[in-house]
């Protein structure tokens, strides 16, 4: 190994300590938090018992674009390719536009046109294509 990688192993080191130990601060508040609202609720209705706490599953999808909007996007896109094979990566392109994406954003907005391309196919919308390895390949069922 060479010192730079051990370097670099370091600093990647470094930086995830630094993470969970704001991710534990973040824990520390939000149980502080749960804390004043049953102390709220316990000042509401004396006597109350409290059931135990099932979590809610909190989604978190950055909203780049509108309610179906990427949809229509992506429908826009295939139907202009209308016989051609198209990919997650030809649509991206056009899904980012002139926005500034961090690396970890254009991965979520990949996932999400992946998602999107799933349920058109399910709807019957669209249809995968003959795929040549690993890379899945979309177009229109009116094209075939």
């Amino acid at each position: 190994m060479t010192t730079y990688t051990l370097t670099e192993l370091f600093d990647k080191r470094n930086e995830l300590a630094g993470e969970i130990l704001q991710a534990e601060k973040r824990a520390r508040e939000l149980r502080a938090d749960l804390a004043h609202v049953e102390a709220t609720i316990r000042i509401l209705r004396p006597g109350i018992e409290l059931p135990k706490v099932v979590p809610k599953r909190i989604e978190f999808r950055p909203r780049y674009f509108k309610r179906g909007q990427l949809s229509r996007v992506i429908l826009d896109y295939i139907r202009e390719h209308a016989g051609e094979p198209i990919t997650v990566a030809d649509i991206l392109p056009i899904a980012v536009g002139d926005r500034e994406l961090t690396h970890r954003d254009k991965e979520i907005l990949r996932t999400s046109i992946h998602t999107v391309l799933n349920k058109l196919a399910k709807r019957g919308t669209i249809e995968r294509a003959p795929s040549q390895g690993r890379i899945v390949r979309w177009q229109c069922i009116s094209a075939t």
